[in-house]
């Protein structure tokens, strides 16, 4: 079982890697995307909070958004197919 358990560590953690990463991804995308829009944002405009990246460039939030549940769905599936492997092995035992 403690495989089992370090399994579930890394993948806490890589879930919580992947999104800081798509975090900072989308910041750098909403100054990038928002400075050719016209709006007043430059390169280096600087996004605080997700409430921030909201308000400033809806659409690369809302992406980022969509990104993270997908990948929070994806992973439940994987541990609910994993899951079931697991029973339909301890059964046919």
């Amino acid at each position: 079982m403690s495989d089992t358990g370090n399994t579930a560590n890394s993948q806490a953690v890589q879930s919580s890697s992947t999104t800081q990463t798509a975090a900072s991804a989308a910041t750098s995308t909403s100054t990038a995307s928002t400075a050719n829009s016209g709006a007043g944002y430059t390169s280096s405009t600087h996004i605080d909070s997700l409430s921030a990246l909201e308000k400033k460039a809806p659409k690369v939030y809302e992406a980022m958004m969509v990104g993270i549940a997908t990948n929070i769905c994806n992973k439940m599936k994987a541990s609910a197919d994993r899951l079931k492997k697991m029973i339909r092995e301890a059964s046919n035992r």
